[in-house]
């Protein structure tokens, strides 16, 4: 996860000077309890040029019966930091039985995410740090050099850009048809994205063998993939996630019945991180 300057798996940093509210992707461990913390950032670009050493917060959580937020730096902590995005768990304050200096020792994982349910673009794991106010400690604890942002700004593009690409349907090359609505989409993402797709388009050896690739190409029926057992809804997520690796927003009362068709979905056409997006879902109820 990059590299650190200081104390092995991450900076430690005194308290930093603040700003709002935004997203990326933390889970705190404590001795006794576990507890976890998701930020969103809408937009990474927005975020960007508020200046160096002023964050975004996250709002504050509990685990271990501690207070904790994550600090944001979308310009970096400090000036010679600034081509750099710095992240940090920041304890604002101990459980109310402990006193102000008491020390917190928590192992925790600052994972940054391409949308709600998109794919892991950088993490960092700390190992047991100490958080406290008292002289020689720190109350935050984190990664000045998390991800460069030049690299956050190619995924945002990158996404960005498929997003368009599906939307416009230029260059489409395949049509598919769900529930009686047709798709277009690019034969090349989607049989990038699943071995599924590769095979009804290209042949088992992704077109390698001329006369797999025309009978896979002649079952497609002019361009046409038929899908009649899918859900639409669950289809358009499904699609979404092929080009541009993120989900999109699920409404509250559909999430058990997307996530569960998703990862049906997922285990169809050999989607292998929607399949872990979903279950975990599933899990969390989400």
């Amino acid at each position: 996860m990059g590299q650190t300057t200081s104390k092995s798996a991450g900076d430690g940093k005194p308290k930093p000077k603040t700003t709002s509210a935004a997203a990326a992707a933390a889970a705190v461990v404590s001795e006794t309890a576990t507890g976890s913390m998701t930020m969103r950032i809408a937009g990474y670009s927005q975020t960007k040029g508020i200046g160096v050493g002023n964050s975004i917060n996250s709002s504050k959580f509990h685990a271990g019966g501690h207070t904790w937020y994550i600090a944001y730096y979308p310009d970096g902590d400090r000036e010679e930091y600034s081509d750099w995005v710095s992240v940090y768990l920041c304890l604002a304050r101990p459980a109310a039985a402990a006193a102000a200096d008491d020390v917190v020792e928590a192992k925790f994982t600052l994972s940054l995410l391409s949308g709600t349910y998109g794919a892991v673009v950088e993490e960092k794991i700390c190992t047991a740090k100490k958080f406290s106010f008292a002289n020689g400690y720190w109350p935050s604890w984190g990664h000045t050099r998390f991800i460069k942002r030049k690299k956050m700004d190619m995924v945002a593009a990158a996404v960005r850009h498929l997003a368009a690409l599906l939307g416009s349907g230029v260059g489409a090359d395949v049509r598919i048809r769900v529930g009686g609505k047709l798709f277009a989409a690019h034969k090349n993402v989607l049989a990038a994205r699943s071995p599924v797709f590769m095979a009804e388009l290209f042949g088992n050896n992704g077109g390698k063998d001329q006369k797999e690739a025309k009978a896979a190409a002649a079952a497609t029926g002019n361009g046409v993939i038929r899908i009649d057992d899918m859900d639409l809804r669950v289809f358009r997520a499904m699609l979404q996630f092929i080009y541009t690796d993120t989900l999109p927003k699920i409404d509250k009362g559909d999430t058990a019945f997307m996530a569960q068709n998703l990862l049906v979905a997922a285990h169809r056409y050999g989607i292998e991180r929607l399949k872990s997006i979903s279950v975990d879902m599933i899990r969390k109820g989400a």
